[in-house]
């Protein structure tokens, strides 16, 4: 339509990565959206349906955070919509910013209705690489004026330390303590830190501390569930599981998830947003407040997709693990993902001990995709070919979750399956009987059917085990 000669395209998801793409200086990220307020004299091109209206937001926002995966160092990123409607301009463009820190917004939006109230219409923010976005504001948001350094590692905090306030660099190593070990609420406690420090702290950061709204405890077991309330009000949910090797907790890394699988409650909402560093790690600190003890192992299994929240993810376990924060060894970790192949790859280059652990649910792709989208971008097949690289470059077991859905994947042909698909890896498989979820309609196997399921693939050379239920009456 414009002429142009110079222009290859490609028809792809563009809320899913293609590593063959390489990377690219100048990416203009024109997304899908609603048209709301913009398009008055065309109404038959509007979003007629006001979920799918609704829905745009975390649609633009995949789109948007997918694209930043093509962006190389330096290079820029213009997101652009054509829509009145803040959610889908400012709401997305600070999600963004909260999960890409490593990005820096460059000036101010472009809006190109000048009629229009400002932060409204054609929203077209632009990002370069660096870190320090506190300089920088949203047109229509509120300034950008603080920036949450509990969610920074130590060298990125020593880097703001030095170079934004201009401190020296052990200023950086005893705030990174009072936050990750002392674990103060307030800079006012940070009392080997002069009082203009203290101020200029005030001035241009915040901590994250989560609070607990409800806590329940189970009477069968020592098992306590904690529903933990974020600085924006969502809240999210933790799991202290009390076993011989001591206290192991179970976090959330997303407000609601976007993955759909067809047996999990946590999807239903779907994908509100992902939780930052800092967030994660209150999870672990309020949840050992309230144990009055450390824990000894941490599994991101709670609401959530990990890799789907990669990079916060892993600044979460570099806190985690330094000896200047909670020093608890990764060995001491699980990660509990759907299998997204190209992120296991990427965990896998990293060598970080984890344990991995994957939600298989099916030996077959036609039974895993019909509970699981995501085998439908990610096979069986090439889901194999990412956990068995994960072995080889980790030396890690890998554990297989496995829930059991009455009449869905728990026959004895479902146990071959499964037996001939992991025979010969070094790998247990964790059954877990479904819970019953009302708005999905999954129902789990009796016990006689779960034991004979656990005994057929023991049988056949497969380590398996049923997983031990805890505080099932909370």
């Amino acid at each position: 339509r414009l002429g142009l000669r110079c222009i290859q395209t490609k028809a792809n998801d563009a809320q899913i990565y293609d590593k063959s793409l390489g990377v690219f200086d100048r990416i203009l990220c024109d997304v899908v959206c609603s048209g709301y307020g913009v398009i008055r004299r065309k109404p038959e091109i509007r979003y007629k349906d006001p979920a799918e209206g609704v829905a745009l937001p975390q649609t633009q926002l995949a789109i948007l955070t997918t694209s930043a995966r093509y962006l190389a160092p330096g290079g820029r990123l213009v997101y652009s919509t054509c829509t009145l409607n803040p959610a889908e301009n400012e709401g997305v463009v600070n999600a963004f910013l909260r999960e890409h820190r490593e990005l820096a917004l460059c000036g101010e939006p472009v809006t190109c209705l000048p009629e229009q109230t400002a932060g409204m219409g054609f929203s077209m923010p632009c990002w370069k690489s660096g870190r320090d976005k506190n300089k920088f504001t949203v047109k229509g948001a509120a300034p950008m004026e603080k920036i949450d350094i509990s969610s920074m590692t130590l060298p990125q905090l020593t880097e703001w330390v030095t170079g934004t306030l201009g401190e020296p660099k052990f200023r950086a190593g005893q705030i990174y303590r009072w936050i990750h070990q002392k674990r103060v609420g307030s800079f006012a406690e940070m009392t080997n830190l002069s009082t203009a420090l203290r101020q200029k702290l005030e001035e241009r950061a915040f901590l994250t501390v989560l609070t607990t709204r409800r806590r329940l405890e189970s009477k069968l077991d020592e098992t306590v569930k904690l529903l933990l309330e974020l600085p924006d009000q969502n809240c999210v949910e933790a799991v202290l599981m009390r076993y011989e090797h001591g206290l192991s907790l179970c976090i959330s890394t997303q407000v609601g998830c976007r993955m759909g699988c067809k047996f999990c409650a946590s999807t239903l909402g779907g994908l509100v947003r992902s939780l930052t560093p800092a967030e994660m790690l209150g999870e672990v600190y309020e949840a050992e407040r309230q144990a009055g003890e450390p824990i000894s192992s941490l599994v991101l299994m709670g609401i959530g997709e990990p890799l789907d929240n990669y990079r916060n993810v892993l600044d979460f376990l570099t806190i985690l693990s330094s000896p200047e924060g909670r020093n608890l060894s990764l060995r001491h970790v699980s990660l509990s993902t759907c299998g997204l192949c190209d992120r296991i790859d990427e965990l896998a280059e990293l060598g970080l001990g984890l344990t991995l652990s994957i939600s298989l649910h099916a030996a077959d792709d036609e039974t895993r995709s019909g509970i699981m989208p995501v085998n439908k971008q990610y096979n069986i097949a090439r889901l194999m070919q990412s956990c068995k690289n994960y072995f080889a470059k980790t030396g890690r077991r890998i554990s297989y979750e496995y829930a059991l859905i009455a009449g869905v994947n728990d026959s004895p042909a479902h146990a071959e399956a499964l037996a001939r698909l992991l025979g010969g890896q070094n790998c247990h498989v964790n059954l877990i009987p479904v819970n019953p979820v009302a708005e999905r309609g999954t129902k789990r196997p009796d016990k006689g059917a779960v034991q004979r399921f656990a005994a057929r693939l023991g049988a056949l050379g497969l380590n398996a085990t049923v997983r031990r239920e805890l505080g099932s009456d909370i």
